[in-house]
């Protein structure tokens, strides 16, 4: 039967679905325009006002003549975590309807916009409209003009849905006009002040307003001239108090206008002006949203671990959960009996394996396996090697320096510092064996230096070698078809493994499952055995995943166990058991911003798989399409919240595990003109980390330009974020 309303009974009012839109729409894309509803009902019904900031109001407004509201994430805010996340919605809805012609659409219309304001900054407006917006997109895209008039009834719907009231607001609005005061709602919108009206009306506030928008006055607050208009109309001797959310546009810019200004931040979203815009964002969109707004009602200013938690409750869920579904469906079509999920990366992985209830649902064994690239590669090494020449793969192992390292934490991190005539031959031709190992010509000293020393070199890899096989055999990886868990990249680990049994005279048969795989990982293949990943493989060029190359030492991170890397083997109690690194830097990260997401990552995962009322997202969301959509929205658009957190969390990218710097590296002055990104763990995360901390105008245009310099190569979404 078709619906003719959309009933919001927590607001308790009706909004009607246009007769064009109700005869043009199906179940289906009247199921997502149901869950805004719901999800608008969610978030309120956990609302607490914050009675402290209703007080600070209550105190400024005495003698004031007028009180001003911002409108959109002040008096009212939206379900999903980005405005242009209402885009993706639509986008999701059009394809529903109309077919895949309409992939890509928010991005279209994200683009309409930013054209139709370069053209009225060439007429030398500063504000648009919405009908200009429509104009632009039906311009730039031939084939949406017949569905113009769907276009822009069905924007204005999906706004409508999206918007709920900030309780706060409303009942400061309430007390401002009990005590008489002029209230005027101000907008920078290109929506017109009838559409607007008719949202703050639908969401419970009062009629009895005046509203000034910038799409009809032609002014805004962010330029400072809609305050001349504030001004002129209510009295240039009037006092106003203006609340909004907005830095620069609600309080500087209201400020340097002589209008008091008072800021609330409780309900501002998050921008996103980089990473994925599409439909598959969607499940992000909305799970983030009501876990910001919930966390919100506790904490005005988020703490890292609340942030943390919150990424958890979202982002978290969407990216393990749906890479844990893919596992299942891959690993049963596979055949495989039995999992091991291996440390220390797939630690979270394998414990939401079990939190979801996919370990009794599936007949698939599951263990946890101690390895590392350390333990393996090394063992790898011998096996590939002679007591006469050490081979190239032992050698790119030992020598290794992905990060500044100096000859004897080279030399400590294998244990050759044991042999003393390699540690004096190596003090002799670096002068110090503190002297930092540089690339290539260093790298190549030490491989010469390894190779003088094959034979006591071969005889320290052969130790590493057996305790392996034992370690290896003693878990059962010899034992049919098997599957590897982990992050992934390379597949050397899996390489190593099938290399050390096959020289105990082995037959394993191996297959890997992983989060992505570089193009190098193909040269591995013969070695290693059957590869695949979830979110990028190794035939798409290392360019085309940016977003994955962003995300790699952030899954490395936020997916580990607290335990130190697995050094080696030894007997403990009669069996072969790992050898572990203390607890080193990353362990005191681990306990305030890692624990936390993993924590709530597992609460969001057993509450999507099993259903539960709580569930922020649904089963049948968790795809390949919003993981990947879930992973490029974080590594590529981070919040500044988010930039914080993540961007101090110590990292080790070396294959010992050994040395530790933080995700985003301190940045001084002189990285001002000049930041290698190239060379950081997080690029866009350092970009933009970078241009926070550069307030000088003019260090801060050098900056822009040297990073779009190093971008050109992202999409464009991303690259505009910083021009």
């Amino acid at each position: 039967m078709l619906l003719a309303k959309i009933l919001d009974d927590s607001l308790g009012v009706a909004l009607p679905l246009p007769n064009e839109l109700d005869q043009v729409f199906g179940e289906a894309e009247r199921a997502e325009l149901y869950r805004l509803i719901r999800q608008r009902e969610a978030i309120l019904s956990n609302w607490k006002c914050d009675d402290g900031w209703l007080t600070e109001f209550s105190s400024i407004i005495g003698d004031a003549d007028v009180v001003s509201f911002d409108v959109f994430d002040t008096a009212l805010t939206r379900v999903v975590e980005a405005p242009v996340d209402v885009f993706a919605l639509m986008e999701r809805l059009l394809i529903l309807r109309f077919g895949a012609s309409f992939r890509g659409f928010s991005v279209a219309r994200e683009a309409a916009e930013k054209k139709a304001r370069e053209r009225a900054r060439c007429l030398g407006r500063i504000e648009i409209t919405f009908s200009e917006i429509l104009a632009e997109l039906v311009q730039n895209n031939p084939s949406y003009k017949e569905f113009s008039d769907i276009i822009a009834r069905l924007e204005l719907l999906v706004e409508r849905l999206c918007l709920l009231p900030v309780l706060e607001i409303r009942k400061a609005v309430d007390l401002a006009i009990s005590l008489g005061k002029r209230v005027i709602f101000i907008s920078d919108m290109y929506h017109n002040s009838r559409d607007i009206r008719g949202f703050l009306v639908e969401s419970g506030y009062s009629d009895s307003f005046e509203l000034l928008v910038s799409s009809e006055t032609g002014a805004t607050k962010a330029a400072g001239v809609q305050w001349e208009i504030v001004r002129r109309i209510c009295g240039a001797e009037s006092k106003v108090v203006h609340i909004g959310d907005d830095e620069w546009s609600d309080v500087q810019s209201a400020t340097c206008a002589g209008i008091v200004a008072l800021q609330f931040v409780k309900a501002i979203s998050n921008r996103r002006r980089g990473g994925a815009l599409e439909g598959a964002i969607v499940p992000l969109s909305l799970a983030a949203r009501k876990a910001q707004l919930w966390s919100a009602q506790q904490k005005v200013r988020q703490e890292p671990s609340e942030t943390m938690r919150v990424l958890g409750r979202s982002w978290g869920a969407v990216v393990i959960g749906s890479y844990i579904k893919w596992l299942k469906e891959r690993a049963e079509k596979a055949g495989v009996r039995k999992l091991y999920f291996c440390a220390r990366d797939g630690y979270l992985v394998r414990n939401a394996w079990i939190a979801s209830g996919l370990a009794e649902a599936s007949s698939i064994q599951e263990r946890y396996l101690y390895i590392s690239r350390r333990a393996l590669n090394l063992a790898a090494g011998f096996v590939s090697s002679s007591s006469t020449e050490l081979s190239k793969i032992a050698l790119d192992t030992l020598a290794q320096s992905y990060r500044p390292h100096s000859v004897l934490q080279i030399l400590k991190r294998s244990n050759l510092d044991c042999i003393e005539r390699l540690v004096h031959d190596a003090q002799t031709a670096f002068g110090s064996l503190d002297a930092i190992v540089g690339w290539p010509d260093g790298v190549n000293l030490l491989k010469s230096l390894f190779q003088r020393h094959s034979e006591e070199i071969y005889r320290c890899l052969g130790v590493e070698y057996q305790n392996a096989v034992r370690y290896l055999c003693q878990e059962g990886l010899q034992d049919g078809e098997i599957g590897l868990v982990d992050v992934g990249w390379h597949g050397t680990m899996q390489a190593s493994i099938v290399s050390i049994l096959r020289a105990s005279g082995l037959k394993p048969t191996i297959m890997g499952f992983y989060f992505g795989l570089w193009p190098a990982a193909q040269s591995n293949r013969p070695r290693a055995g059957w590869m695949e990943a979830a979110f990028g493989n190794d035939y798409i060029p290392h360019d085309d995943q940016r977003a994955l190359n962003n995300s790699v030492a952030i899954l490395e991170n936020l997916l580990s166990s607290s335990e130190g890397t697995t050094l080696g083997y030894g007997v403990k109690n009669g069996v072969m058991s790992p050898v572990l690194a203390p607890p080193n830097e990353f362990t005191s990260y681990s306990a305030s911003l890692i624990e936390p997401f993993q924590t709530a990552t597992l609460e969001g995962i057993a509450a999507i798989f099993k259903r539960q009322k709580d569930s922020l997202i649904a089963l049948e969301e968790l795809s390949l399409d919003a993981g990947m959509a879930a992973l490029a929205r974080l590594s590529l658009s981070p919040s500044n919240n988010e930039l914080q957190s993540i961007g101090s969390i110590r990292h080790s990218g070396d294959f010992g595990h050994a040395l530790f710097e933080t995700l985003i590296g301190s940045l001084s002055n002189d990285s001002y003109h000049s930041v290698a990104l190239s060379d950081t763990e997080w690029p866009i995360g350092t970009a933009l980390a970078a241009l926070n901390k550069c307030v000088d105008p003019e260090s801060r245009s050098r900056l822009r330009q040297d990073i779009c310099r190093q971008l050109t190569n992202y999409d464009e979404r991303t690259f505009s974020q910083f021009l």
